[in-house]
């Protein structure tokens, strides 16, 4: 016999206005799970991942949630983490064949595909570089022991280059400043500045005591992050880097708490999208007589 659980979560996308009390904007909901929502550089489009077909895919949507489209047809499970260009002509994404993940870009225009990187080792999570020369991503390529560092690839063509080196346990998550002089990621779970001028890092102090997942993002006015609190609770909070200051922009108790993108402020931060847990179902399973 053979017992085995299946389990179910059904992720919803939401997205808020900035300054709308906490009041729903759209949705965007199927019966199973929706999330890795990025927006475009002008506000008016969606990207997010979804497994709606049964296979993990990228779709588009409207900053109303209306029309959705269907951007990839792979047929496969580990397709997500999508960010636009700065053109808004791109996406990139990871995209996991046989355990192994690499980059890829597509064009929102005609779905033309271009793989970014190629080698034994594993590359996710990409980040445009303002100027739109640039692709950063984390990746086990560094050695010894296969510790994650951030990469970096010119879109143009050519070798990569590495970017972090230090950390007990690699560095991940690549977010650029607007301004593209200051790299910042995640290494053990705390957020980290690396200044690209002059190769500084040091970790970013004011948030030094507050335990990061993944739902975090650098905006003109400064870091938006997601701090967990006790089951699915969750605090959307904003970091001023000039005065220092955290304010409170959302409280809420909905969130998946799973691993994976769940929050992203479009460039005007006037809205922001938060992938929620609509519900969860798990079941343990027999299969009698199994060979």
């Amino acid at each position: 016999a053979l017992v085995y659980v299946n389990d179910q979560d059904d992720l919803q996308i939401e997205v808020f206005e900035r300054n709308g009390n906490g009041k729903r904007a759209c949705q965007i909901n199927s019966s199973l799970t929706d999330r890795d929502a990025t927006w475009a550089p002008d506000g008016s489009q969606l990207v997010f991942s979804s497994n709606r077909t049964g296979w993990n895919e990228l779709w588009i949507a409207r900053k109303d949630c209306t029309q959705l489209r269907q951007l990839t047809s792979f047929h496969e499970f580990g397709v997500g983490s999508p960010r636009w260009s700065p053109d808004g002509r791109q996406i990139a994404f990871d995209r996991r064949i046989n355990e192994q993940s690499d980059i890829y870009t597509i064009r929102v225009e005609d779905g033309a595909l271009r793989k970014m990187t190629d080698s034994v080792w594993s590359s996710t999570l990409p980040e445009w570089s303002p100027d739109g020369e640039w692709i950063y991503y984390t990746s086990n390529r560094a050695q010894p022991h296969s510790k994650t560092q951030i990469w970096k690839n010119p879109l143009r063509g050519g070798d990569p280059v590495q970017v972090t080196y230090g950390g007990l346990n690699g560095s991940r998550e690549p977010h650029l400043s607007p301004d593209g002089q200051v790299l910042y990621f995640s290494r053990d779970n705390r957020l980290w500045r690396l200044e690209l001028p002059n190769g500084k890092e040091s970790p970013v102090s004011e948030l030094s005591a507050v335990y990061l997942t993944r739902d975090w993002q650098i905006a003109r006015s400064g870091i938006y992050y997601v701090e967990l609190g006790s089951g699915t609770q969750f605090f959307l909070r904003h970091l001023d880097l000039v005065t220092g200051n955290i304010s409170l922009i959302r409280q809420g108790a909905d969130r998946a708490n799973t691993d994976g993108s769940n929050f992203s402020i479009s460039l005007d931060e006037q809205r922001y999208a938060l992938s929620t847990l609509n519900y969860q179902l798990s079941d343990i399973m027999l299969i009698d007589g199994w060979k």
